[in-house]
């Protein structure tokens, strides 16, 4: 391959993989917003802390993530 067709070739790797980021983190924030909006997000936040405890929210948090 010459240096023209392997920047073209990583320009066009780059720029599909920045796409489907861009669109994987709006699809996200729309989420997000929706259920902290719908109450959602409260009602997981009072089951998690019921269960692990608030002492150990770090745990409740990496088993979310």
């Amino acid at each position: 391959m010459s240096v023209v067709e392997i920047l073209k070739s990583v320009e066009t790797g780059v720029s599909s993989t920045m796409g489907q980021l861009g669109l994987l983190l709006a699809f996200g924030s729309v989420l997000g917003k929706l259920m902290t909006e719908g109450g959602a997000a409260d009602c997981i936040t009072t089951v998690l802390t019921a269960v692990f405890g608030k002492k150990n929210l770090a745990w409740a948090k990496a088993y979310v993530n």
